[in-house]
């Protein structure tokens, strides 16, 4: 409550942002979803350029989170174009496992794609190679999907994501 009443009261303030910021991390963990996207978008909108990433991020977390995977696809693929800390694989990564989730296999593949080319290290390629095998086989591509899923098992196997393959082939 005090953070929305220093909102309304002082609408131009210089610390207009980290309120926004902090109302919408509290939103989110009262799970109160359309409220923190919407602070998180007026932050963006108060202070551009800083955390874009992240707070795409997290809003396609919270979007996930409650089912709305292809709006959720959509912010992660957002947080890849930004700047940030590392590899937007892991942006990829997650946009892939949301159009997945969202019945969106072609949109899925590419996303997986993306996280391959961008990959720091071989968990990462790993995880690319799941989601792009399980993309391929909704696609009905399933031999192609298999080869992802070995390409990991033999290149990779001391992934966690390896193991999952595992099991899907």
């Amino acid at each position: 409550e005090a953070l929305t009443t220093f909102l309304s009261l002082h609408p131009d303030h210089t610390r207009v942002a980290d309120a926004f910021f902090l109302r919408a991390t509290a939103r989110r963990g009262l799970g109160e979803v359309e409220g923190a996207l919407s602070d998180y978008d007026a932050y963006l909108v108060a202070r551009p350029g800083r955390i874009d990433s992240y707070i795409e991020e997290w809003s396609g977390d919270l979007l996930a989170a409650s089912g709305r995977h292809l709006e959720a696809a959509a912010r992660y693929q957002a947080a890849a174009c930004q700047p940030r800390l590392g590899s937007p694989a892991l942006m990829h990564i997650k946009a892939s496992r949301a159009f997945l989730d969202g019945q969106d296999a072609s949109s899925a593949l590419s996303s997986a794609d993306l996280a391959l080319q961008t990959a720091p290290d071989d968990f990462t390629r790993a995880s690319a190679n799941l989601y792009a095998g399980r993309a391929l086989v909704a696609l009905e591509d399933a031999q192609a999907g298999y080869a992802r899923w070995l390409e990991s098992v033999e290149k990779y196997p001391g992934a966690r994501d390896t193991y999952l393959a595992l099991i899907d082939l």
